[in-house]
């Protein structure tokens, strides 16, 4: 289920996003109207997206939009009166996904949810990816480490060595890297 906060001051703005949220699929929409009621719905809730306006009460949607940030790796959608460079500048810089003028322009706001959750999904991607590698990584230097110990205790060659952690994993069904960890703290 998509979830997104909406904090956007017009009333009407207000149900024109949500109407446009409710049309891509987003089930949970939830609407604030000030800055500390944004920040902490945006933690409490995690949503898929947020969506400020310009001039939420009690700071400006930049600043808003870096204290979820801070919390949180979502897609934040800023819809603003007045755009200039420098704002997009700021924007840009402070991780938002979009900013749009208004009048909000439907196929505009549409564009930006669907390259905004497209990006966060990628972002999701790439995390998962690092994750794995890390992992993969901090696993390979324990298994070494087990097999430069096994290689210089036991005088064995270093495929020797990775055969004999290998045959351990397997025969107490264990993964290699529990086995490694083992031998490394002298419990084997």
């Amino acid at each position: 289920m998509k979830k997104a906060l909406i904090a956007i001051r017009d009333r009407e703005e207000t149900e024109e996003v949500r109407q446009l949220l409710a049309s891509l699929g987003f089930k949970l929409i939830r609407e604030c109207l000030d800055e500390k009621t944004a920040v902490n719905s945006a933690v409490d809730d995690s949503p898929d997206i947020v969506v400020l306006d310009d001039s939420v009460r009690g700071a400006d949607s930049i600043t808003v939009a870096k204290s979820i940030l801070k919390r949180l790796q979502i897609p934040i959608i800023i819809i603003g009166g007045v755009s200039s460079a420098e704002t997009a500048k700021q924007a840009a810089l402070s991780g938002i996904a979009a900013f749009l003028s208004k009048p909000l322009r439907n196929i505009d706001f549409v564009s930006a949810v669907e390259i905004s959750l497209s990006w966060l999904h990628e972002r999701q991607v790439l995390q998962q990816k690092i994750e794995h590698l890390s992992n993969t990584i901090e696993t390979r230097k324990i298994v070494d480490r087990a097999k430069g110990m096994l290689m210089e205790k036991e005088h064995l060659s270093e495929h020797e060595a990775y055969r004999r952690l290998q045959k351990t994993a397997m025969n107490r069904q264990l993964a290699i890297k529990a086995v490694a960890s083992e031998i490394i703290l002298g419990q084997i």
